[in-house]
């Protein structure tokens, strides 16, 4: 599981990637959490997945059925 991320750096220049949730966390997620329990057939997972960059790999926990998730980025306009 992953999140689209886009920065914008000025008016005409954007970097876009990608952030990523640990495969155990995904896996309990698609188990029990609506609308992804929907999809119980994770075919995706971070080792196959061609984007995936451990760097984007997101420190994450849950507390009372939410999900909370930080990560520091370090933008380079290149």
């Amino acid at each position: 599981m992953h999140i689209h991320l886009r920065v914008h750096l000025n008016k005409t220049t954007a970097r876009t990637s990608q952030l990523y949730f640990d495969d155990g966390l995904s896996d309990e997620v698609f188990a029990a959490h609506s609308p992804y329990d929907g999809h119980p057939n994770r075919a995706t997972r971070n080792a196959n997945d061609g984007i995936y960059d451990a760097t984007g790999l997101l420190k994450a926990g849950q507390s009372g059925g939410t999900v909370y998730a930080a990560v520091n980025l370090g933008i380079t306009a290149k």
